[in-house]
């Protein structure tokens, strides 16, 4: 068994790597297992993020997962969420399981440490959000990431336009600060993390025939017919942002990546974050020609290789989802759930946290 973990702020394309990473764990042919999921603010308010992993968990049948709740604010300043990218839930057109939240959610600070400890040297972490849960947890255990097999995060643009301000990616700009922290504590521990930025995951440009596909070979599944109606919300904003009737599946990409080493290749960079600048405040910038004279502390993902991606993630997904059962509605008893939530009988609670 190799363990993952997931710290997510959910999030259309987030969805697409939870489900991704749910196929992956119940493939008796993949060592790969999801064992916890932090949610992180971000694409929505931190609560928010947890009805939605839940929701998504639940509809997949996989919620004896574990998940836990972030801070409701990053490391500095107010949180910052992009409902017009990815809807007012944060999942697009998909309708979810409402859930319940738990009175007492286990903090997602303490979760990644508490795994680090569990799987120490096997667990691979995958950050797909804001590192403000992860930053959270370093501050609390300095030596956390000398307990990780490997580190991915999603984030970023060194070489290519922001995605947020003229220079800044979304994830990154949420929170400049804990991104940092995070970079410099793995600097001190040894740890070599893998950052995946906007030049990487641009390039992973899903079409509509591309859903259709996976749409056609799940067979008619109502899990991937929902993950359809969260895309087709991402298609329309990104035409709405110039970009054409797409969708970038930035976070399913990176997880995919994290764990299988393909799909992109990578080269060693210096990096550092901008925390002060007016104009460009959580840029990560690269020293690619070494004026630093400072050893390289992350490796970058560079070219992409979309229709391999592609081609592994319709595979992947189709062959679950359509195994689902067709009536799945709540997953386990409210007992069974490590949360202890209960399936609401009244309306969804306000999403601001």
């Amino acid at each position: 068994m190799l363990p993952v973990f997931l710290d997510c702020d959910t999030g259309i394309d987030d969805s697409v790597a939870l489900a991704y990473l749910m196929a992956v764990t119940a493939d008796p042919g993949r060592e790969e297992t999801l064992v916890g999921v932090a949610c992180t603010g971000g694409n929505v308010p931190t609560k928010q993020v947890m009805r939605n992993v839940l929701g998504w968990l639940t509809l997949g049948q996989q919620d004896n997962i574990p998940v836990s709740l972030g801070s409701p604010h990053p490391i500095a300043g107010t949180l910052m969420t992009c409902e017009d990218t990815h809807g007012p839930a944060g999942v697009g057109n998909a309708e979810l399981p409402q859930i319940s939240l738990p009175d007492s959610p286990q903090d997602a600070a303490e979760h990644w440490i508490e795994q680090s400890l569990r799987y120490p040297g096997q667990l691979i972490g995958i950050v797909i959000g804001p590192t403000t849960s992860l930053a959270r947890a370093i501050r609390r255990d300095p030596t956390l990431p000398s307990r990780l097999a490997s580190l991915t995060i999603m984030g970023g643009s060194l070489f290519h336009r922001g995605n947020t301000l003229p220079t800044t990616e979304w994830n990154v700009a949420v929170d400049p600060e804990a991104l940092q922290i995070v970079l410099d504590a793995c600097r001190e521990n040894s740890l070599i993390p893998c950052l995946a930025p906007l030049d990487a995951t641009e390039q992973v440009e899903m079409h509509p025939h591309h859903l259709e596909e996976i749409t056609h070979a799940s067979g008619g599944s109502r899990f991937i017919k929902q993950l359809g109606n969260a895309l087709e919300y991402y298609f329309a904003f990104h035409e709405q942002d110039g970009l054409g009737y797409l969708a970038h599946l930035h976070d399913p990409f990176v997880v995919a990546h994290a764990l299988t080493g393909r799909f992109a290749k990578r080269t060693h960079l210096p990096v550092a974050v901008e925390l002060v600048g007016t104009l460009t405040r959580g840029q990560v910038v690269a020293d690619p020609l070494g004026r630093w004279g400072k050893a390289p502390n992350v490796d970058v993902l560079t070219e992409a290789d979309p229709e391999e991606f592609f081609a592994h993630l319709n595979a992947t997904l189709s062959v679950w989802a359509k195994g689902l059962s067709a009536g799945c509605s709540g997953g386990q008893a409210a007992s069974a759930h490590p949360c202890g939530y209960v399936p609401p009988t009244a309306s969804r609670e306000e999403t601001a946290p």
